[in-house]
Order: structure tokens, then C-alpha cells, then sequence
């Protein structure tokens, strides 16, 4: 059974051993980082990992890292699994052209490098899930055992969407492209889901069964969670980041906006709403992208793309999200034409970093500054998606295909 003290929860008597946190006495450590450490000693003392305040992920986590009592044990973790996506990334299934860039952004790709080696669980808890998720959609096609390789898909996605939330963005695209539902737009869709002529132009097999795996595996790691931690692995957890607001200066367009509110007096009731109404025309945006493409691994990057452009928090790693896909979809953009977006999105993006620093290392009054850069950076961001969506040429991938003896 669990138990869960609120009272625990606060940050000056969260860590139940102070003296053993030497390898994060470094500032290049993740914050996160050490946010799990405390937690997981938590775990070892038998208590309740979201005791720690600011602990807002699966327990699981933590319980994964109380296996080893080594403290860089989840830093090494993390950047095995980041290896892996590399390697998965890299494998015949994807059928890249040029290795040689995936193998470059991959496995040297500075960004990535820092954000697991710091401590962060992206490559864990949410990169590697769906790579492997798209790995086995793609497989089906050409795999001896297509409902298997489904079936297993659904699983690994499922596990992406407990451990992070996120991923669920992808459950349309994933749902349509195992249907073989030809491109349409959104309102064609609806009117022919209304009248059911949709299952006429469907797969119905594939769906249901992608979605029965995902939801057993998804609901069988939340019933263990709640087990484990009880109500806060559903508050905390998973539905915490539906109502995040975040009034730290950070790459969203929508920070001062929400600085300013949490300083006026407006109830936290009308705030939660507020949040929940920003996910509405992101959500609508990612319904007709997953409609209209039918090159998942393309789709997969535009959903994140705009996700993470439109958030109402934006922080360094929600940029590995769709910087791992890249390499799937690189060999198809024409990046000589991109030149101006990419300048432009580089000058924002130095723009914004500078007031950061204004602002927090040097305590300038910087605030106005930083929202000024964070609107610059996202009118940046839209201007490079139209890019890339004009640049973009779907071409055939070098994919075995297996052949029967005579």
C-alpha cells in the first residue's frame, strides 16, 4: 500500500539524504535529475515517490531507478536508450538514404547529447518508446505476421503515452495510417464518419487492434502506478500536464501571457480552464496533419512540430521530440531552399538566449524582452513549418522485401 503526506511535499526536507548528492553538485546537472534521485530514495525508504515535491511523472520511473544505487546509474540509463533510438533510427526498416547523416544526428547530435547526459529521462521514458512504436508500424507492411507486429506496436505506444503523456498526439496518425484511409480533410471526414460510409473506405482490423493493445498496456501500468503511489500518480502523474501553466520565462508565446495571470488575481479555477483551452486549435491542427499525410514518419514530425511550437510551455528538450524524428524525413527536404527560415529561426532563437541571460543571470528586468524574443522565435517556427511543408517530396525508401522460393 502507499502513503502519500502532503505535508512532505516541501522542497527544503525533500531529500532524505542530502549528503549523497555529490555527482549533482554540478550545475550541468538536470534539475530533473536530481528530482529523481529524491525520489527514488524515497522508493528505497519505502515511502511515496510524490512525496517529493515537483515529482510529476510515472512512478515507475522511479522505481527503475532504485534498482542500482549508483547515482549516475540513471544518467547512464538514459544515454544507453539514446543509443538505442539511434540504433533503431539507423536500421533497414526506416530504409534511409544517407546513413552517413542519420549516424551524424543521431549519435552526435550536441542537443541530444546534453539533454540525457544531464539527467534528463526523454530518451527513456518517451524517444525510444516511439521510435519503436513507428519502427513496428512500419514493419507490419512488410512483416510475415502483420497483427503481431501491431499488436506490439500498440503495446510500446501505450507504454509511451503512461510514462508521457504526450504521445497520445500521435493516436490519430497512427489509427489512420493502419486504416489505409485516403487523404481527406477534416470536414469530409466527419460528415462521413456521421453517416458510417467511412467503414466502406477502411481497415477496421488494424485500428482495433492497435487500439485494444495500447489501451490494455496504458491501463494496466496506470492500475500498477495507482497501486504503487495512489491518487497522486493520476493527478501528478498524467493529468498535471493537461493544466501546467508555467510562469517562467521559457521559448512559449504564451509565458508572459500566463506570467501575468498567475500574478493577478484570478482564481486557479479559471487558470486550469485557460490552460486546457490552449490544447484546442493544436488539437484540431494535429487531427487534419495526420488527415492529409500519409507519410507517417513525416506526419509524426509536423504533429510534433507544431505541438511543441504552440505549447503554452516550451522548454530545451521538448526540442529533442521532433529532432529525433528528422533523420527519418531529412533526404526528402530541400534545405537549400530553407536557407532565409533557417537564418531567421537562428536569429531568434540567439535573440532569445541572450535576454535569458539578461534576465536570469544578471537579474535585468528583462521580462518584456524575453516575451518579445519568445514571439519572434514563434513566428519563426511557422514560417520554417510552411517551408518544410512546401520543400518536402515523399520518396521511396530502400525497404527488404522478402521473396518466396520457387
Amino acid at each position: 500500500m502507499y502513503e502519500y503526506s502532503p505535508d512532505s511535499t516541501d522542497s527544503s526536507s525533500s531529500n532524505p539524504n542530502p549528503k549523497q548528492h555529490d555527482p549533482s553538485t554540478f550545475k550541468y546537472t538536470d534539475i530533473d535529475y536530481n528530482v529523481f534521485l529524491d525520489a527514488t530514495d524515497f522508493v528505497r525508504q519505502n515511502k511515496n515517490p510524490f512525496d517529493r515535491h515537483t515529482y510529476r511523472y510515472t512512478p515507475l520511473l522511479a522505481y527503475a531507478l532504485s534498482l542500482h544505487p549508483h547515482r549516475l546509474f540513471g544518467k547512464v540509463l538514459f544515454s544507453l536508450f539514446d543509443v538505442l533510438t539511434g540504433l533503431l533510427l539507423c536500421s533497414e526498416t526506416f530504409g534511409l538514404q544517407n546513413k552517413f547523416y542519420t549516424i551524424l544526428t543521431c549519435f552526435y547530435n550536441p542537443i541530444t547529447i546534453n539533454i540525457c547526459t544531464r539527467g534528463s529521462a526523454e530518451s527513456l521514458i518517451v524517444l525510444f518508446p516511439v521510435i519503436l512504436t513507428l519502427y513496428l508500424i512500419t514493419k507490419s507492411s512488410t512483416s510475415s505476421n502483420p497483427y503481431l507486429t501491431i499488436s506490439l506496436a500498440g503495446l510500446t505506444h501505450g507504454l509511451s503515452v503512461h510514462t508521457k503523456i504526450y504521445p497520445i498526439i500521435y493516436t490519430p496518425a497512427y489509427l489512420l495510417t493502419l486504416s489505409e484511409l485516403p487523404p481527406t480533410r477534416l470536414l469530409p471526414f466527419l460528415r462521413s464518419v456521421g453517416d458510417f460510409t467511412i467503414l466502406e473506405k477502411i481497415n477496421v482490423r488494424k485500428p482495433l487492434l492497435f487500439g485494444a493493445f495500447s489501451t490494455l498496456i496504458f491501463s494496466t501500468l496506470t492500475y500498477i502506478s495507482y497501486v504503487l503511489s495512489g491518487p497522486p500518480s493520476i493527478s501528478q502523474g498524467l493529468l498535471y500536464h493537461f493544466a501546467r501553466l508555467d510562469h517562467r520565462h521559457n521559448y512559449s508565446p504564451f509565458f508572459y501571457t500566463i506570467y501575468l495571470l498567475l500574478d493577478s488575481k484570478i482564481s486557479s479555477t479559471f487558470l486550469s480552464y485557460i490552460s486546457r483551452f490552449f490544447l484546442l486549435p493544436t488539437s484540431l491542427i494535429i487531427v487534419e496533419i495526420s488527415l492529409i499525410s500519409k507519410d507517417l514518419p513525416f506526419t509524426l514530425f509536423l504533429i510534433t512540430f507544431i505541438f511543441v511550437a504552440f505549447n503554452k510551455v516550451i522548454t530545451g528538450q521538448y526540442f529533442v521530440w521532433y529532432l529525433t524524428l528528422l533523420p527519418l524525413i531529412s533526404d526528402s527536404i530541400k534545405w537549400s531552399n530553407l536557407k532565409p527560415q533557417l537564418i531567421l529561426l537562428t536569429m531568434t532563437i540567439l535573440y532569445w538566449l541572450w535576454n535569458a541571460f539578461r534576465l536570469e543571470m544578471k537579474g535585468r528586468g528583462a521580462f518584456l524582452d524575453v516575451f518579445l524574443a519568445s514571439e519572434g522565435f514563434f513566428i519563426a517556427n511557422c514560417v520554417l513549418f510552411r517551408g518544410i511543408c512546401k520543400n518536402y517530396t515523399k520518396r521511396k525508401r530502400k525497404t527488404k522485401t522478402k521473396t518466396k522460393k520457387q
